[in-house]
C-alpha cells in the first residue's frame, strides 16, 4: 500500500513537471552552487506526510560550465525525510541547450534514500526544505 502511495505521489510530481507553465513562475531560490548551479523549489509542490516532505526542485546549470554535457535545467520531484536526512530522487526532467529532454520515472522498489549529511548542497537544501515541512 504504501509503494502505491508514493508511486501515486511521483506521478502527480511528474505531472506537474509537464503541468502549466503557471508552476514556472512560483520558483523558490534556494541557494548557488559553488559550480553556478542554483537550486530553487516549487512551493505549489511541497507536500508534508510526518516528518517527511516531498517537493519539485529546480537546477538551473545554465550557468555552470565546468559539465557542459549536463541539462542546462532539471527539475526533479524528490521526498525528504527530515528525521533520517536523506532524500529520495523519484522522478525528473532535464532540459538541454538544443532542445532536447530526458526524462525518467524511478520505480519505487529502485528508490534509494540517500544520506544528505553527505553532501553539503543536499544537506543545505534539506535544511530549508525540512523547515517548510516543519520536520526536526
Amino acid at each position: 500500500m504504501k509503494n502505491v502511495k508514493w508511486f501515486a505521489i511521483g506521478l502527480v510530481g511528474l505531472s506537474s513537471l509537464y503541468g502549466a507553465p503557471a508552476l514556472a513562475d512560483k520558483w523558490v531560490y534556494v541557494l548557488t552552487n559553488i559550480d553556478g548551479t542554483a537550486v530553487y523549489y516549487d512551493p505549489n509542490t511541497v507536500r508534508r506526510s510526518g516528518n517527511t516532505v516531498s517537493v519539485l526542485e529546480k537546477w538551473d546549470k545554465s550557468r555552470n560550465e565546468a559539465f557542459p554535457w549536463l541539462p542546462e535545467e532539471s527539475r526533479a520531484f524528490v521526498r525528504y525525510d527530515c528525521y533520517n536526512w536523506t532524500r529520495t530522487y523519484i522522478s525528473g526532467v532535464g532540459y538541454f541547450s538544443d532542445g532536447r529532454t530526458q526524462s525518467e520515472q524511478i520505480e519505487p522498489y529502485q528508490q534509494l534514500a540517500e544520506d544528505v549529511l553527505q553532501n553539503p548542497t543536499w544537506n543545505r537544501i534539506a535544511r530549508a526544505i525540512c523547515r517548510l515541512g516543519k520536520g526536526r
